[in-house]
C-alpha cells in the first residue's frame, strides 16, 4: 500500500512538473570566432563598441533585416563526437548581431555564428577553435 501511494505521488509531482515547465526549443549549429582587432561590420560600416556580437551564415543573415536583434547561443559541446566538449561552466552568452559572413579566412563555409573572441571564450574554450551550439533569437530590431 505504501509503495502504491510513493509512485501515485511520483506520478502526481511529475505531473505537475510538466505542466508548470515551458519548454522551448533552440536550433542547433556551429559557433567560431574572429579575433581582434574587428573590422568594420555590414550593419553599421563601423567596427563594433560592444563585446558581444556576432557574424551570421547567409542563411540566417538573409538580407541584413537582422542586423541589431539579439540571440542566446549556448554551447551543448564538440563539433567532433570524438572530442572532449570544449564548454565552460558559463555556457551561455547574448550576442548582438553586427555582420554576415559568406567565408571563413581559411576558405571554409562560415560556421552559423562568428562570435566575437570574447563572446566565444566566456562559452567555450578558444583552443576548440569551433563548439556545437544551441541558439534561440531573443529579440528583433
Amino acid at each position: 500500500m505504501a509503495a502504491q501511494k510513493n509512485s501515485s505521488f511520483l506520478l502526481l509531482s511529475l505531473l505537475l512538473l510538466l505542466s508548470s515547465t515551458s519548454v522551448s526549443f533552440a536550433q542547433t549549429g556551429i559557433a567560431s570566432f574572429t579575433s581582434s582587432p574587428y573590422s568594420k561590420q555590414s550593419c553599421t560600416d563601423k567596427v563594433p563598441k560592444i563585446k558581444m556580437f556576432t557574424g551570421l551564415n547567409e542563411t540566417l543573415y538573409g538580407n541584413g533585416d537582422i542586423c541589431g536583434t539579439n540571440y542566446i547561443v549556448t554551447c551543448i559541446g564538440a563539433v567532433d563526437p570524438q572530442q572532449t566538449s570544449p564548454c565552460r561552466r558559463t555556457k551561455t552568452v547574448t550576442v548582438t548581431v553586427t555582420d554576415s559572413c559568406t567565408v571563413e579566412a581559411d576558405g571554409k563555409p562560415c560556421s552559423t555564428f562568428v562570435l566575437s573572441a570574447e563572446a566565444f571564450a566566456q562559452i567555450a574554450r578558444p583552443q576548440a577553435g569551433l563548439a556545437k551550439v544551441a541558439y534561440k533569437l531573443v529579440s528583433s530590431s
